[in-house]
């Protein structure tokens, strides 16, 4: 962006009444409507400043551009040259309020227009006006209430009616706000929102309060594409994956589910099952339709449970759990015997030879004891023995 911006005025010739140059002129700069000093420049990047004034040389020229400082207004006053001894001339054109060319510091946008009327209090949700504007209060533009105790209110409109010589003006207020019994004046949105706006369309979210009015669902259907669809909360029909029928979903689809209980987002591609992050009272997490939580956070413990650990439904004598990378820990307690006492292992691994196995004495057994021998291991168990028949410890690791 530029420091400073072309001056629209007096970069050219000047002349004197017969036509002749005005050698020797002045070009004098203030702040706008002032009689400050206010510098202008020689060049964009306002690096170096013009005299002020600027004496004009044979041919009536400043011999260069003026440029004005960005952001700034100027009063800009062309003179004939001063007498002897004197500051001033004669003044020929005062020019006010001047601004650079295409200066964005100086060129706004309101985001109201001021309607010229006077509203009439209708009800929370409605004023009128007097005549015809149903053109300006379009469906979908928004709307700003100024009230007589200096409170403003907004809200969108909804509908606009016409009869017997007044517009009826229907709004959904913005949340908390209401159309207030003090209206005093209305203003509108410099952006209309009709059937020739370019703005796409747009939906309303409705109130945060209850969260069930205006709603907009979206999903996508490899045999429809994007749509939405608003309405009370109600999906019984409205979505290609449910958790009841899933298996029956479209190939690719995304959609958005709500139960009293848990609302659930859901993704499916090339008809592999639906991952979902589901939030709920007791948890939320992400999870793959047929393997379960791949991230879950309990709300009552505080605690994160992750993907790929293999834990176990419920505590017992033996039980097992994995690790993100397949090794799988296992352990529990059983009685060795004199024959040969087969144990099986809660989870499968892969091989005879891909885990291994400690074992441990039982706190309450006998103080002295036979060792423990492990042999026949296969993948799914292994056999331990022992003359004295003691209880044990073990553990088991691999894959």
């Amino acid at each position: 962006m530029s420091n400073a911006y072309l001056s629209p005025l007096l970069n050219d010739a000047q002349f004197n009444g017969d036509g002749t140059f005005l050698a020797g002129g002045l070009i004098w700069f203030y702040q706008v409507g002032t009689s400050t000093p206010l510098l202008a420049y020689t060049t964009p990047v306002a690096n170096t400043a013009w005299t002020n004034p600027i004496v004009l040389d044979q041919r009536g020229e400043t011999g260069g551009e003026i440029w004005l400082k960005a952001g700034s207004s100027y009063k800009m006053i062309l003179e004939s040259p001063p007498e002897y001894g004197q500051a001033h001339g004669v003044v020929i054109s005062t020019f006010d309020n001047i601004t650079g060319v295409n200066d964005p510091g100086t060129t706004t946008v309101q985001n109201w227009v001021a309607f010229a009327g006077t509203p009439t209090y209708v009800s929370s949700t409605s004023f009128s006006v007097t005549s015809d504007y149903r053109t300006t209060f379009l469906t979908g533009r928004r709307v700003k209430m100024n009230n007589s105790d200096s409170t403003t209110y907004y809200g969108t409109v909804v509908s606009s009616a016409y009869a017997t010589g007044v517009t009826t003006v229907t709004l959904s207020p913005d949340y908390g706000e209401s159309v207030s019994s003090l209206i005093s004046s209305v203003s509108y949105g410099f952006i209309e929102t009709g059937a020739v706006s370019s703005i796409p369309v747009a939906v309303l979210a409705g109130s945060p309060a209850s969260g069930s009015q205006h709603l907009m669902w979206i999903d996508y259907d490899s045999s429809i594409g994007l749509r939405w669809t608003a309405d009370n909360g109600t999906l019984s029909s409205n979505w290609p994956i449910n958790a009841a029928t899933a298996t029956a979903a479209a190939s690719n689809s995304f959609a958005t589910q709500q139960t009293t209980l848990e609302g659930i987002i859901s993704a499916r591609i090339n008809a592999q099952n639906d991952v979902s992050l589901v939030n709920d009272t007791t948890s939320w997490g992400l999870l793959e339709q047929s393997v379960g939580y791949a991230v879950k956070y309990d709300r009552s413990t505080g605690l994160y449970s992750y993907g790929g650990f293999g834990l176990p439904a419920q505590t017992g004598i033996s039980n097992w759990s994995s690790l993100p990378n397949g090794m799988i820990f296992q352990y529990g307690y059983a009685t060795a015997s004199n024959s040969g006492a087969v144990i099986t292992f809660p989870k499968a691994f892969t091989t005879a030879s891909s885990y291994a196995i400690t074992i441990g004495a039982y706190g309450t057994g006998p103080t002295t004891h036979n060792e423990i021998v492990v042999r026949n291991t296969s993948n799914t168990s292994f056999t331990a023995y022992q003359a004295n028949g003691d209880t044990f410890y073990w553990i088991a690791m691999g894959y």
